[in-house]
Protein backbone atom coordinates (compact mmCIF):
# COMPACT_ATOMS: atom_id res chain seq x y z
CA UNK A 1 0.00 0.00 0.00
CA UNK A 2 1.65 3.30 -1.00
CA UNK A 3 1.97 6.03 1.63
CA UNK A 4 -0.24 8.54 -0.20
CA UNK A 5 -3.15 6.09 -0.49
CA UNK A 6 -2.67 5.09 3.16
CA UNK A 7 -2.77 8.68 4.42
CA UNK A 8 -5.81 9.56 2.32
CA UNK A 9 -7.62 6.41 3.48
CA UNK A 10 -6.93 7.35 7.11
CA UNK A 11 -8.38 10.82 6.54
CA UNK A 12 -11.51 9.41 4.94
CA UNK A 13 -11.90 6.87 7.74
CA UNK A 14 -11.95 9.65 10.30
CA UNK A 15 -14.32 11.66 8.08
CA UNK A 16 -16.93 8.92 8.24
CA UNK A 17 -16.29 7.87 11.84
CA UNK A 18 -16.49 11.30 13.42
CA UNK A 19 -18.92 13.17 11.16
CA UNK A 20 -22.24 12.71 9.43
CA UNK A 21 -21.03 13.28 5.85
CA UNK A 22 -23.27 15.25 3.54
CA UNK A 23 -24.09 14.29 -0.05
CA UNK A 24 -21.19 16.28 -1.50
CA UNK A 25 -18.73 14.51 0.81
CA UNK A 26 -20.07 11.12 -0.19
CA UNK A 27 -19.66 12.01 -3.86
CA UNK A 28 -16.05 13.05 -3.27
CA UNK A 29 -15.42 9.82 -1.38
CA UNK A 30 -16.92 7.74 -4.23
CA UNK A 31 -14.76 9.60 -6.75
CA UNK A 32 -11.68 8.94 -4.63
CA UNK A 33 -12.45 5.22 -4.45
CA UNK A 34 -13.00 5.02 -8.23
CA UNK A 35 -9.72 6.80 -8.90
CA UNK A 36 -7.62 3.72 -8.06
CA UNK A 37 -7.95 0.12 -6.84
CA UNK A 38 -5.21 1.06 -4.37
CA UNK A 39 -7.63 3.48 -2.70
CA UNK A 40 -10.23 0.75 -2.20
CA UNK A 41 -7.63 -1.64 -0.82
CA UNK A 42 -6.18 0.98 1.53
CA UNK A 43 -9.56 2.00 2.93
CA UNK A 44 -10.75 -1.57 3.54
CA UNK A 45 -7.55 -2.54 5.30
CA UNK A 46 -7.57 0.50 7.59
CA UNK A 47 -11.26 0.01 8.38
CA UNK A 48 -10.61 -3.53 9.61
CA UNK A 49 -7.79 -2.26 11.81
CA UNK A 50 -9.73 0.65 13.29
CA UNK A 51 -11.13 -1.08 16.37
CA UNK A 52 -7.75 -2.51 17.43
CA UNK A 53 -6.05 0.82 16.90
CA UNK A 54 -8.70 2.69 18.88
CA UNK A 55 -8.13 0.32 21.80
CA UNK A 56 -4.37 0.88 21.63
CA UNK A 57 -4.86 4.66 21.59
CA UNK A 58 -7.00 4.47 24.72
CA UNK A 59 -4.24 2.57 26.52
CA UNK A 60 -1.14 4.57 25.57
CA UNK A 61 -2.63 7.96 24.72
CA UNK A 62 -2.69 9.81 21.40
CA UNK A 63 0.69 11.54 21.76
CA UNK A 64 2.45 8.29 22.58
CA UNK A 65 0.76 6.57 19.65
CA UNK A 66 1.86 9.30 17.27
CA UNK A 67 5.45 8.95 18.48
CA UNK A 68 5.19 5.18 18.11
CA UNK A 69 3.96 5.56 14.54
CA UNK A 70 6.80 7.93 13.71
CA UNK A 71 9.35 5.54 15.19
CA UNK A 72 7.90 2.50 13.42
CA UNK A 73 7.17 4.08 10.05
CA UNK A 74 10.61 3.18 8.76
CA UNK A 75 9.83 -0.50 9.36
CA UNK A 76 6.92 -0.58 6.97
CA UNK A 77 7.78 -2.76 3.99
CA UNK A 78 7.30 -0.74 0.79
CA UNK A 79 4.75 -2.21 -1.62
CA UNK A 80 5.00 -1.46 -5.35
CA UNK A 81 5.71 2.25 -5.07
CA UNK A 82 3.82 4.11 -7.80
CA UNK A 83 5.58 6.36 -10.28
CA UNK A 84 5.09 10.07 -9.72
CA UNK A 85 4.83 10.77 -13.44
CA UNK A 86 1.34 11.94 -14.33
CA UNK A 87 -0.04 11.56 -10.84
CA UNK A 88 -3.18 13.56 -10.11
CA UNK A 89 -3.65 14.73 -6.53
CA UNK A 90 -6.96 13.47 -5.13
CA UNK A 91 -6.33 14.46 -1.53
CA UNK A 92 -9.66 14.48 0.35
CA UNK A 93 -10.81 17.82 1.71
CA UNK A 94 -12.01 17.86 5.29
CA UNK A 95 -15.30 19.61 5.99
CA UNK A 96 -14.49 20.16 9.68
CA UNK A 97 -11.94 22.48 11.23
CA UNK A 98 -10.32 23.32 14.54
CA UNK A 99 -7.47 21.86 16.62
CA UNK A 100 -9.47 18.85 17.81
CA UNK A 101 -10.33 17.84 14.24
CA UNK A 102 -6.72 18.31 13.10
CA UNK A 103 -5.39 16.26 16.00
CA UNK A 104 -7.91 13.48 15.30
CA UNK A 105 -6.79 13.28 11.68
CA UNK A 106 -3.14 13.13 12.73
CA UNK A 107 -3.95 10.44 15.26
CA UNK A 108 -5.83 8.35 12.71
CA UNK A 109 -3.02 8.58 10.17
CA UNK A 110 -0.39 7.80 12.79
CA UNK A 111 -2.42 4.94 14.24
CA UNK A 112 -2.90 3.47 10.80
CA UNK A 113 0.83 3.69 10.08
CA UNK A 114 1.65 2.01 13.39
CA UNK A 115 -0.84 -0.77 12.77
CA UNK A 116 0.45 -1.32 9.25
CA UNK A 117 4.03 -1.42 10.54
CA UNK A 118 3.05 -4.12 13.01
CA UNK A 119 1.32 -6.21 10.35
CA UNK A 120 3.54 -5.27 7.44
CA UNK A 121 5.14 -8.68 7.03
CA UNK A 122 1.78 -10.37 6.55
CA UNK A 123 0.61 -7.80 4.00
CA UNK A 124 3.89 -8.11 2.14
CA UNK A 125 3.24 -11.83 1.73
CA UNK A 126 -0.18 -11.28 0.19
CA UNK A 127 0.39 -8.10 -1.85
CA UNK A 128 4.03 -7.90 -2.89
CA UNK A 129 3.27 -8.64 -6.55
CA UNK A 130 0.24 -6.38 -6.95
CA UNK A 131 0.72 -3.25 -9.05
CA UNK A 132 -1.82 -0.47 -9.48
CA UNK A 133 -1.95 2.89 -11.22
CA UNK A 134 -3.86 5.95 -10.11
CA UNK A 135 -5.91 8.52 -11.99
CA UNK A 136 -3.79 9.84 -14.87
CA UNK A 137 -0.84 7.58 -14.05
CA UNK A 138 0.81 5.20 -16.52
CA UNK A 139 3.55 2.79 -15.59
CA UNK A 140 5.98 0.34 -17.24
CA UNK A 141 7.02 -2.77 -15.31
CA UNK A 142 10.03 -4.97 -16.07
CA UNK A 143 9.22 -8.53 -14.98
CA UNK A 144 11.74 -11.07 -13.71
CA UNK A 145 11.69 -13.10 -16.95
CA UNK A 146 12.55 -10.10 -19.14
CA UNK A 147 8.95 -9.45 -20.21
CA UNK A 148 7.47 -5.97 -19.80
CA UNK A 149 4.01 -4.70 -18.91
CA UNK A 150 2.70 -1.23 -19.67
CA UNK A 151 -0.22 -0.27 -17.43
CA UNK A 152 -2.73 2.38 -18.37
CA UNK A 153 -4.25 4.69 -15.76
CA UNK A 154 -6.66 3.14 -13.24
CA UNK A 155 -5.37 -0.38 -13.80
CA UNK A 156 -4.42 -3.18 -11.44
CA UNK A 157 -2.54 -6.46 -11.94
CA UNK A 158 -1.00 -9.25 -9.89
CA UNK A 159 2.12 -11.11 -11.09
CA UNK A 160 2.66 -14.72 -10.03
CA UNK A 161 5.48 -16.78 -11.56
CA UNK A 162 5.96 -20.52 -10.97
CA UNK A 163 8.28 -23.07 -12.55
CA UNK A 164 5.65 -24.10 -15.08
CA UNK A 165 3.77 -20.85 -15.75
CA UNK A 166 4.12 -17.08 -15.81
CA UNK A 167 0.76 -15.65 -14.78
CA UNK A 168 -0.62 -12.12 -14.60
CA UNK A 169 -4.12 -11.43 -13.26
CA UNK A 170 -5.66 -8.27 -14.72
CA UNK A 171 -8.14 -7.04 -12.13
CA UNK A 172 -9.10 -3.85 -13.93
CA UNK A 173 -8.01 -1.47 -16.66
CA UNK A 174 -5.67 -1.92 -19.61
CA UNK A 175 -2.24 -3.47 -20.04
CA UNK A 176 0.15 -4.06 -22.95
CA UNK A 177 2.33 -7.16 -22.61
CA UNK A 178 5.64 -7.70 -24.43
CA UNK A 179 6.48 -11.30 -23.62
CA UNK A 180 9.91 -12.94 -23.63
CA UNK A 181 9.86 -16.23 -25.52
CA UNK A 182 9.80 -19.40 -23.38
CA UNK A 183 7.83 -22.29 -24.87
CA UNK A 184 8.30 -24.44 -21.77
CA UNK A 185 6.90 -21.75 -19.50
CA UNK A 186 3.78 -20.15 -21.01
CA UNK A 187 2.82 -16.57 -20.21
CA UNK A 188 -0.84 -16.39 -19.15
CA UNK A 189 -3.03 -13.35 -18.56
CA UNK A 190 -6.28 -13.93 -16.68
CA UNK A 191 -9.03 -11.30 -16.82
CA UNK A 192 -12.07 -12.58 -14.97
CA UNK A 193 -13.23 -15.71 -16.80
CA UNK A 194 -11.00 -14.98 -19.81
CA UNK A 195 -7.57 -16.61 -20.13
CA UNK A 196 -4.98 -15.47 -22.70
CA UNK A 197 -2.05 -17.86 -23.22
CA UNK A 198 1.15 -16.97 -25.07
CA UNK A 199 4.78 -18.08 -25.32
CA UNK A 200 6.38 -14.95 -26.75
CA UNK A 201 4.62 -12.05 -28.44
CA UNK A 202 3.05 -8.64 -27.83
CA UNK A 203 -0.61 -8.15 -27.03
CA UNK A 204 -2.95 -5.85 -25.12
CA UNK A 205 -5.81 -6.74 -22.79
CA UNK A 206 -8.49 -4.27 -21.71
CA UNK A 207 -10.94 -5.26 -18.99
CA UNK A 208 -14.09 -3.33 -18.14
CA UNK A 209 -17.18 -4.14 -16.11
CA UNK A 210 -18.94 -5.54 -19.18
CA UNK A 211 -16.27 -7.06 -21.42
CA UNK A 212 -12.64 -7.99 -22.05
CA UNK A 213 -10.88 -7.01 -25.29
CA UNK A 214 -7.71 -8.77 -26.47
CA UNK A 215 -5.64 -7.12 -29.23
CA UNK A 216 -2.61 -8.93 -30.68
CA UNK A 217 0.24 -6.71 -31.87
CA UNK A 218 2.69 -9.47 -32.80
CA UNK A 219 2.57 -13.26 -32.79
CA UNK A 220 -0.34 -15.49 -31.78
CA UNK A 221 -2.30 -15.98 -28.56
CA UNK A 222 -4.88 -18.53 -27.48
CA UNK A 223 -7.93 -17.06 -25.78
CA UNK A 224 -9.92 -19.38 -23.51
CA UNK A 225 -13.47 -18.37 -22.68
CA UNK A 226 -16.22 -19.73 -20.42
CA UNK A 227 -17.95 -22.82 -21.76
CA UNK A 228 -21.23 -20.90 -21.81
CA UNK A 229 -19.91 -18.26 -24.20
CA UNK A 230 -20.62 -18.83 -27.86
CA UNK A 231 -18.89 -17.15 -30.74
CA UNK A 232 -21.03 -14.50 -32.43
CA UNK A 233 -22.51 -15.98 -35.56
CA UNK A 234 -21.72 -19.57 -34.54
CA UNK A 235 -23.82 -22.13 -32.74
CA UNK A 236 -21.09 -24.22 -31.14
CA UNK A 237 -19.30 -23.39 -27.92
CA UNK A 238 -15.84 -21.91 -28.53
CA UNK A 239 -13.80 -22.39 -25.34
CA UNK A 240 -10.42 -21.70 -27.06
CA UNK A 241 -9.84 -19.26 -29.92
CA UNK A 242 -6.64 -18.41 -31.79
CA UNK A 243 -6.02 -14.71 -32.32
CA UNK A 244 -3.17 -13.59 -34.59
CA UNK A 245 -1.22 -10.36 -35.14
CA UNK A 246 -3.41 -7.45 -36.17
CA UNK A 247 -6.57 -9.08 -34.83
CA UNK A 248 -8.86 -8.29 -31.93
CA UNK A 249 -11.47 -10.25 -30.02
CA UNK A 250 -14.10 -9.11 -27.52
CA UNK A 251 -15.35 -11.39 -24.74
CA UNK A 252 -18.60 -10.45 -23.02
CA UNK A 253 -21.02 -12.50 -20.93
CA UNK A 254 -22.43 -15.30 -23.09
CA UNK A 255 -20.96 -13.97 -26.34
CA UNK A 256 -17.54 -13.79 -27.98
CA UNK A 257 -16.89 -11.99 -31.25
CA UNK A 258 -14.93 -13.61 -34.04
CA UNK A 259 -11.30 -12.47 -34.24
CA UNK A 260 -11.28 -9.58 -36.69
CA UNK A 261 -8.74 -7.20 -38.17
CA UNK A 262 -8.23 -4.01 -36.22
CA UNK A 263 -6.06 -0.92 -36.20
CA UNK A 264 -3.46 -1.94 -33.64
CA UNK A 265 -2.04 1.59 -33.42
CA UNK A 266 -5.46 2.90 -32.45
CA UNK A 267 -6.04 0.14 -29.91
CA UNK A 268 -2.73 0.84 -28.17
CA UNK A 269 -2.67 4.63 -28.63
CA UNK A 270 -2.97 5.06 -24.87
CA UNK A 271 0.66 3.89 -24.55
CA UNK A 272 1.57 7.11 -26.42
CA UNK A 273 -0.74 9.13 -24.18
CA UNK A 274 -3.27 9.54 -26.99
CA UNK A 275 -7.00 8.83 -26.98
CA UNK A 276 -7.92 7.74 -30.49
CA UNK A 277 -11.53 6.87 -31.23
CA UNK A 278 -12.49 5.19 -34.49
CA UNK A 279 -16.23 4.60 -34.46
CA UNK A 280 -15.86 3.89 -30.75
CA UNK A 281 -18.97 3.42 -28.56
CA UNK A 282 -19.61 6.56 -26.53
CA UNK A 283 -19.45 4.62 -23.25
CA UNK A 284 -15.92 3.37 -24.09
CA UNK A 285 -14.81 6.88 -25.05
CA UNK A 286 -16.14 8.18 -21.73
CA UNK A 287 -14.23 5.49 -19.85
CA UNK A 288 -11.03 6.48 -21.67
CA UNK A 289 -11.42 10.13 -20.67
CA UNK A 290 -12.23 9.15 -17.09
CA UNK A 291 -8.80 7.54 -16.70
CA UNK A 292 -7.17 10.94 -16.99
CA UNK A 293 -9.72 13.40 -15.60
CA UNK A 294 -10.99 13.86 -12.06
CA UNK A 295 -14.20 15.32 -13.45
CA UNK A 296 -16.00 12.21 -14.63
CA UNK A 297 -17.90 11.83 -17.89
CA UNK A 298 -21.02 9.70 -17.39
CA UNK A 299 -23.32 8.37 -20.10
CA UNK A 300 -26.82 7.97 -18.68
CA UNK A 301 -29.32 5.36 -19.82
CA UNK A 302 -29.17 2.91 -22.71
CA UNK A 303 -30.52 5.07 -25.53
CA UNK A 304 -27.02 6.24 -26.51
CA UNK A 305 -25.48 2.77 -26.69
CA UNK A 306 -25.50 2.82 -30.50
CA UNK A 307 -23.78 6.20 -30.71
CA UNK A 308 -20.19 5.89 -31.96
CA UNK A 309 -17.58 8.65 -31.99
CA UNK A 310 -14.31 9.29 -33.81
CA UNK A 311 -11.44 11.66 -33.09
CA UNK A 312 -7.97 12.04 -31.57
CA UNK A 313 -7.31 13.72 -28.23
CA UNK A 314 -4.08 14.12 -26.20
CA UNK A 315 -4.77 12.21 -22.99
CA UNK A 316 -3.00 14.66 -20.70
CA UNK A 317 -4.26 17.87 -22.31
CA UNK A 318 -6.76 19.44 -19.88
CA UNK A 319 -8.59 20.97 -22.85
CA UNK A 320 -9.25 17.59 -24.48
CA UNK A 321 -12.27 16.79 -22.32
CA UNK A 322 -13.70 20.28 -22.87
CA UNK A 323 -13.38 19.90 -26.66
CA UNK A 324 -15.03 16.49 -26.53
CA UNK A 325 -17.93 17.89 -24.51
CA UNK A 326 -18.39 20.70 -27.04
CA UNK A 327 -18.53 18.05 -29.76
CA UNK A 328 -21.24 16.17 -27.84
CA UNK A 329 -23.28 19.33 -27.34
CA UNK A 330 -23.41 19.76 -31.13
CA UNK A 331 -24.86 16.28 -31.69
CA UNK A 332 -28.62 16.05 -32.25
CA UNK A 333 -30.66 14.29 -29.60
CA UNK A 334 -28.00 14.68 -26.87
CA UNK A 335 -28.24 16.71 -23.69
CA UNK A 336 -25.14 17.55 -21.62
CA UNK A 337 -25.37 18.58 -17.97
CA UNK A 338 -22.24 19.76 -16.13
CA UNK A 339 -21.43 20.09 -12.44
CA UNK A 340 -18.23 20.47 -10.45
CA UNK A 341 -17.83 16.68 -10.11
CA UNK A 342 -19.13 15.21 -13.33
CA UNK A 343 -20.48 15.68 -16.84
CA UNK A 344 -23.69 13.79 -17.58
CA UNK A 345 -24.53 12.89 -21.17
CA UNK A 346 -28.08 11.70 -21.83
CA UNK A 347 -30.69 11.68 -24.58
CA UNK A 348 -32.94 14.69 -24.90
Amino acid sequence: MNSEAREQAAAWLVEFRSESPDAATRVRFADWLRASPAHVSAYLKLATLWEDVAHLASQVGPDALIELARAEEGNVIPLSAASEIGMVDSQPQSTASGPHRKRTLHLAAAAAIAAIAAGGALWWTTERNVYTTALGEQRTLALADGSTVELNALSSIRVRFTKGERRVDLFSGQALFNVTHNRMRPFVVVAGATRVADVGTEFAVARSATSTIVTVVEGVVLVSTPESATQAGASAAMPTIEVTAGEEITIAPHVVTRPHKTNVATATAWTQQQLIFDSTPLSEAAAAFNRFNGRRLRVEGTALQDLHVSGTFPARDPDSLARFVLFLRDQPGIEVQESDNEIIVKPK
